[in-house]
């Protein structure tokens, strides 16, 4: 704390590595505390969504524009804001904490097996039963990865909003994204022509970009709005129904997986969606990535219902 002021970046990206590695570490935690609330896999997963760092943007986006207006000092009151934050998340807990039986020996953590673990956390999201939403989650990831450096590359060009406030209205909508489409999965029969909606969106967006062309700023910013919504219904979606058919005694596990490769893909894609947007030529081949995505998530969802009605008994009555 002493040093905050002259850490400098390199001190910033290793904090932000480790604050969001302990974030993935508590969201499968909260997964299965959010799924046996629930009593469905599926409805836990939508819950996780809304209540996790995605759900908390809004709160972050607030945070952010506000915070600079009145202190310089950002990154200090961040690390306060987390101290403070964690101290109250461990006292609501503290009650909840299951004491062992008196003999038992206390708690038994498995530390000597991480290896195994992670090794199994990784496996896990390749299960048979999760196919083949657990592909065709991936290949979404691929196709709307990147959308916190598009939103920049937008907030530094555009002259519509002040620049201060334009990235954390990025991130606002799209936590209140998460918010506003999990509602949409309420019946499954919905949710899924929800998804087909979603998907030909997808495909528009990517249309109405490559015609705009790279100068039009007011209309990709709206289109980050749209693809924003885009983006969180297909993990809701996908979420619920790689989760519903998971073993009950793997969901921590595949629910690790899950993040795992989310991070991994976002990670990824957010620097190579970044290396596009530099190219003269960056943003017409994302473009087409988002229109190939939206076709094939299409195309996929009928031949998935297609083979769901003809596997589907019929009663003899």
């Amino acid at each position: 704390m002493t040093v905050l002021d002259a850490a400098g970046p390199d001190f910033v990206l290793a904090w932000t590595a480790l604050r969001f590695a302990l974030v993935g570490a508590c969201s499968v935690l909260a997964y299965r505390l959010l799924a046996d609330a629930s009593g469905s896999s599926a409805q836990g997963a939508v819950l996780q969504m809304v209540t996790s760092p995605q759900g908390a943007m809004v709160f972050a986006a607030v945070i952010c524009a506000s915070v600079p207006v009145w202190t310089s000092h950002s990154l200090t009151v961040a690390l306060v804001f987390d101290i403070i934050a964690s101290a109250v998340v461990l006292v609501l807990l503290a009650p909840r904490l299951e004491r062992p039986e008196p003999g038992a020996g206390g708690y038994e953590l498995g530390w000597g097996d991480i290896a195994g673990r992670l090794s199994g956390a990784v496996k896990s999201y390749w299960l048979p039963q999760l196919w083949p939403w657990n592909l065709l989650q991936i290949g979404f990831l691929v196709s709307l990865a990147g959308m916190m450096v598009y939103a920049s590359v937008l907030a530094e060009g555009q002259d519509l909003v002040p620049t201060g406030i334009a990235f954390s209205s990025a991130w606002f909508f799209y936590g209140l994204a998460f918010w506003l489409t999990a509602p949409l999965l309420r019946r499954p029969a919905a949710a899924q022509r929800w998804a087909f909606v979603f998907a030909a969106v997808l495909t528009v967006c990517g249309a109405v970009s490559a015609v705009a062309g790279r100068s039009a700023f007011g209309v990709h910013m709206a289109l980050y709005v749209v693809l924003t919504f885009v983006n969180a219904y297909w993990i809701h979606f996908t979420n619920a129904r790689i989760l519903e058919p998971a073993p009950g005694d793997r969901l921590g596990q595949v629910r690790a997986s899950m993040i795992f490769y989310l991070g991994v893909v976002f990670g990824v894609g957010e620097q190579a969606v970044g290396l596009l947007l530099e190219l003269s030529g960056g943003l017409l081949f994302l473009d087409l990535l988002h229109i190939t995505g939206g076709i094939a998530l299409t195309g996929a969802l009928l031949v998935i219902r297609n083979r769901a009605g003809r596997t589907t008994p019929v009663s003899a009555g």
